[in-house]
């Protein structure tokens, strides 16, 4: 019985392993597929990879390390939908070219808990308060 790998097109289809060979984080001339975010980065966050594709050209980034170089991950978590999952692809992508996710942020200057106090923080900010309910 011949060995077949569960990858080929014939049991996965054409349209699943195209699927997995779009670009789905584009920063500047830097992109990664859905399978080269997995098999390089490591990280299988799609759907944040996509959101941060779309700010990154909004704000005209023009390669991961123009962004490590002029962004401060402070201004990106001010961006509404970027979170700390955002920031998490950004930096594998910054580790990726060999640059320190760590003096990105900075993380000596600050307590080892800044991203997550921000996060919290975001989250307080964006609570609605509850409705009184109606005697």
């Amino acid at each position: 019985m011949a060995k077949t790998s569960f990858r080929s097109q014939e049991v996965l289809g054409k349209a699943l392993l195209d699927h997995q060979e779009k670009v789905v984080l584009q920063i500047g001339r830097d992109s990664w597929t859905r399978q080269a975010l997995i098999d390089e980065l490591h990280c299988g966050n799609f759907v944040a990879a996509a959101k941060l594709t779309k700010v990154l050209r909004d704000l005209d980034v023009k390669s991961v390390k123009d962004a490590y170089r002029s962004l401060l991950f402070t201004e990106l978590m001010a961006i509404r939908g970027v979170g700390v999952t955002c920031l998490y692809v950004l930096m594998t992508a910054m580790e990726a070219r060999a640059l320190n996710p760590l003096v990105w942020v900075d993380w000596d200057r600050e307590p080892r808990t800044l991203l997550t106090k921000i996060t919290h923080a975001r989250i307080e900010f964006t609570r609605k308060p509850k409705k009184a309910k109606a005697a």
